[in-house]
């Protein structure tokens, strides 16, 4: 409020002006509320004021100007901290790992997806793991076969071969012979196969035994078993007798 020169009346001041509650002795006296400018007793209205365009706000990231006021916001990724004007990281990977399958890496302002090992590559969707097949690809290489599982591979060998401890080469014989060669199953209880290089389980079920009763073919050998009423009482030579 101020009073008027000519009756001394109260008067109030223009828009968005004011004199803090405290009658002065004219127009002049009105001064603009805090967030808007200009001059009411020059006759220019008081309008807001924008205290982004001046970074008066001390916004780290962004300013949004309200009518007499402004606020602070952050980009996406980030959040604003206690004293309203900063903002820190984040951290996507500690809420359910974002939305990746397997590993989350935080980074400013996002984060990325990773996947375990070697044995995965990530998808084009940038979330999802693909199983890489090494025995495809070749990263694996086996003496006889590759087997391609999750995350990895793993090497086999023909019937009649053992895996050495490098686990991708196979033990056998293999005889050489005038411009060719023959191979020879090392194992135990194996012969070679009609394709002449893998072997297979010989049954010696079938063949001469030192079963009394029963026999029973196993990989790589064979095992004795009794009739019902009969007890084993030696592996190799099955001699029993009719139980009480």
């Amino acid at each position: 409020m101020y009073r008027s020169p000519q009756d001394s009346q109260c008067l109030r001041c223009p828009a968005r002006a004011t004199t803090n509650g405290t009658a002065k002795g004219s127009l002049k006296d009105c001064a603009c509320e805090l967030g808007y400018h200009g001059d009411p007793g020059a006759g220019v209205a008081c309008a807001d004021f924008n205290e982004c365009s001046i970074g008066e706000f001390g916004c780290t990231q962004r300013c949004v100007n309200t009518v007499g006021s402004a606020y602070c916001t952050c980009n996406p990724g980030f959040r604003l901290s206690v004293d309203k004007k900063t903002c820190e990281d984040f951290d996507e990977c500690s809420y359910t790992k974002g939305r990746c399958q397997q590993l989350c890496v935080n980074t400013p302002g996002s984060y990325a997806c990773a996947c375990n090992g070697t044995g995965y590559v990530l998808n084009r969707n940038g979330y999802t793991c693909d199983d890489i097949n090494e025995c495809e690809a070749g990263t694996i290489v086996c003496d006889h076969r590759c087997v391609n599982t999750l995350g990895t591979a793993i090497c086999l060998c023909h019937r009649g071969y053992k895996l050495l401890e490098d686990k991708s080469l196979c033990e056998g014989h293999c005889e050489n012979l005038m411009g060719s060669y023959r191979c020879h199953c090392s194992a135990l209880g194996t012969v070679l196969a009609p394709d002449g290089h893998s072997c297979q389980d010989v049954d010696e079920c079938n063949r001469t035994h030192t079963c009394q009763q029963v026999c029973i073919n196993v990989p790589g050998g064979y095992e004795c078993a009794c009739h019902p009423g009969f007890f084993l009482q030696n592996a190799n030579l099955p001699r029993g007798h009719l139980q009480d």
